[in-house]
């Protein structure tokens, strides 16, 4: 995380018993592109798009990320300025978030001033011709959306998400598909609307033992701490992030995902995308399936 992002999250983890700098501890390797382990000719991977939840960062996804692009996929993950507490671009240029007046059409055109420039000295090589897009609650929505409007965007998925119009009404032509937590529909009636709206192929699978919390990298982090925390920590954290085994979630959605492109790029229905689901993951239940 950047420095400032970190440090949002570092108070956050405090108020649940978490040692304060936790955030700003982690680090990710990553491997070095100029190195010799890592040429290769160049390749076009499929590109798989990701939008964070209200409020987060992309940051707080990129071990997730990183599992999805284990599956040959070049991942990218969008941040939405003035959404998360904070948006640090490479150039130390920071955006807050804001509370946004709709009906202020200054503040509008204002906020649609942001841009920027790759910064990456590697080169993305991935096929755009072959994008899938996936997202955590309101990620996930934007997914859908994306979709309605750019037919380039062959597939998504939505992670626990509400979904809103006009894609609830619309639906898509293309495949879709929807995962939660147990019992999502019982709070969020949006999924039976859409679900039935959805003409392509489409799945609705459930992801045992998980909250609304756990579909990001907070699991992932507080398991790679090994710390023994106090039972009232213990119980707030299965309470936010649900009982699923910490770390595990990164693993879950990158073989929904890899899963998911199969089914779209090739055509070829992967176990977990059955009612008889996949025995590598067996926390995924089918509730509905039509591929």
């Amino acid at each position: 995380m950047t420095p400032l992002v970190a440090a949002a999250y570092d108070q956050l983890g405090v108020a649940v018993g978490l040692p304060n700098g936790t955030f700003s501890s982690f680090e990710m390797e990553f491997c070095q592109p100029r190195a010799r382990s890592c040429r290769r000719p160049p390749s076009n991977f499929p590109l798989v798009l990701f939008s964070p939840g209200w409020g987060n960062p992309r940051l707080l996804y990129g071990a997730m990320a990183r599992e999805v692009a284990s599956y040959g996929f070049a991942v990218v993950t969008i941040d939405h300025p003035y959404d998360p507490s904070f948006v640090e671009f490479p150039d130390g240029t920071v955006y807050q978030a804001v509370s946004l007046d709709t009906d202020n059409t200054t503040q509008l055109e204002s906020l649609t001033q942001v841009s920027c420039t790759p910064s990456s000295p590697t080169p993305l090589m991935a096929s755009t011709s072959r994008t899938i897009m996936f997202g955590h609650s309101l990620g996930g929505a934007t997914a859908a959306a994306a979709m309605l409007q750019d037919s380039r965007i062959l597939g998504g998925i939505n992670l626990d998400g509400k979904l809103l119009d006009p894609v609830l009404n619309a639906g898509l032509s293309r495949p879709f598909t929807l995962v939660g937590r147990p019992g999502h529909s019982t709070d969020d009636p949006t999924w039976d609307v859409f679900f039935p709206a959805l003409r392509g192929s489409k799945a609705l699978l459930t992801v045992s033992n998980t909250t609304h919390g756990a579909f990001t990298d907070f699991p992932n982090l507080i398991s790679s701490l090994n710390l023994t925390l106090a039972e009232a920590a213990r119980s707030l954290l299965e309470s936010e992030l649900g009982t699923l085994e910490f770390g595990r979630i990164g693993k879950v959605v990158a073989g929904i995902v890899g899963a998911f492109a199969d089914l779209v790029l090739h055509k070829r229905v992967k176990s977990v995308f059955t009612k008889a689901g996949d025995p590598a993951f067996p926390e995924v239940v089918g509730t509905s399936i039509n591929v």
